[in-house]
């Protein structure tokens, strides 16, 4: 049973008012930026993907971008030893609120 973290990057479904002040101006101005949704799914390979479909059924939201959340070995191209570090203590992490949520999945917003 080996356990593993998903990351879900979903198109943007809607838009929200960001209003900022030029201080050098000594104005502000509105504009509009997209509303995107990202999340994280953590348990086994089939939880993970019982999950991702049952959350983009549920939501309606389409996909976009997969990744997987993992230590990188040390001859990839993407290593990196402090990410490494910060990976290795969010998937133990994850796994100690597995394990305290009886084995069921995570779905973390990142």
């Amino acid at each position: 049973m080996g356990l593993i973290a998903k990351d879900y990057h979903f198109y943007p479904d809607s838009q929200k008012k960001v209003t900022q002040h030029n201080s050098f101006l000594d104005c502000y101005y509105v504009d509009y930026a997209n509303n995107t949704i990202n999340i994280r799914i953590f348990g086994t390979e089939e939880q993970v993907e019982e999950t991702k479909n049952r959350y983009i059924e549920e939501t309606g939201l389409v996909l976009d971008e997969v990744y997987t959340f993992e230590i990188e070995p040390k001859n990839s191209f993407f290593y990196n030893k402090a990410a490494n570090d910060v990976a290795a203590m969010k998937l133990e992490i994850y796994e100690e609120m597995y394990n305290i949520n009886n084995q069921k999945p995570l779905i973390i917003r990142i």
